[in-house]
This record gives structure tokens, C-alpha cells and sequence, in this order.
């Protein structure tokens, strides 16, 4: 059999093949003039559950970093991981801002993705966690990774 042969039959069997393709996997059947019954939530709604997909989803439950102050941070290490609690005082820049807790003020920068579209006053009450940042000259930032809105 010739090359030629070979492809013509190759090329045809494709096209058979997809022709029959669509009338194999067509949606048909029997279909209720009655509307679809909403799930019962107290029956399981199947599925293959493996052990792992039955435990819990979590993590470490048990202390974490606790909230510390302004004048405890600003003597930390640089690349320290800290949390604060206390208000932005004022802008200064495009994503840097004065933050005050009643023991001192720190300058912050705060990435506007992390704003997640809330607003805030300096009458408003944060928790903001971050890496301390300690420049060539010895001023010291905090580079903001969370931001919370404490109501």
C-alpha cells in the first residue's frame, strides 16, 4: 500500500470518527416538563471521597505573634515580622504614611492592593502586620503585608 493509501484511509477514519463524536456525546433523553427539585442538603450529593478530603482543613492552632508597640519595633532587627495596633495619622507619599500608637509613630508603606477597597480615617483603629525595614541611615519603616480595619 502506497503512502498516498495510508492517508486516505487515516483521513477518513478521522472524519468518521467525528461525525459520530457528536450523536455519541449529544444531551438527550427524557426531560420532565416539571422543574428540577433543588438538592436535599442533609443527603450527601456524591462523589468520591478519598480519607484526606474527609479530615479537617486547618492549620496550627496556638500562639502567634502578639500585637507589640511602636518604640518595641522600631528597635527590632531588620526583616522582623511584627503586628501593630494603632491609627494612620497622615499621608505622606503615594504608599507611605505616618501610623501613631500611644507610645510613638512609624512611617509605613502600604501597597494600595491591600486597601481591599476600605476606606480609612485617622479616627479609624488598625491592626497592620509587616516587616520592620531599617534604611542606609538608620530610619526605620514598616513595609505593610496586612492590613485590618478594626471596628
Amino acid at each position: 500500500m502506497n503512502r498516498f493509501a495510508v492517508f486516505a484511509i487515516l483521513l477518513l477514519s478521522a472524519f468518521a470518527l467525528v461525525a459520530t463524536a457528536g450523536a455519541l456525546f449529544a444531551q438527550g433523553g427524557f426531560q420532565s416538563q416539571e422543574p428540577p427539585k433543588a438538592p436535599d442538603p442533609a443527603k450527601p450529593q456524591g462523589g468520591f471521597q478519598s480519607p484526606e478530603s474527609a479530615r479537617p482543613q486547618g492549620g496550627f492552632q496556638g500562639p502567634g505573634i502578639d500585637v507589640i508597640s511602636v518604640s518595641q519595633a522600631v528597635r527590632l532587627r531588620d526583616d522582623t515580622f511584627v503586628i501593630l495596633r494603632g491609627k494612620i495619622v497622615r499621608s505622606i507619599g503615594k504608599d507611605k504614611f505616618v501610623f501613631q500608637d500611644q507610645t510613638g509613630d512609624i512611617i509605613v508603606e502600604i501597597d494600595s492592593h491591600l486597601w481591599g477597597g476600605e476606606t480609612v480615617t485617622p479616627d479609624d483603629l488598625l491592626e497592620i502586620g509587616g516587616e520592620i525595614d531599617k534604611e542606609f541611615m538608620g530610619d526605620v519603616e514598616l513595609d505593610v503585608h496586612k492590613l485590618t480595619k478594626l471596628k
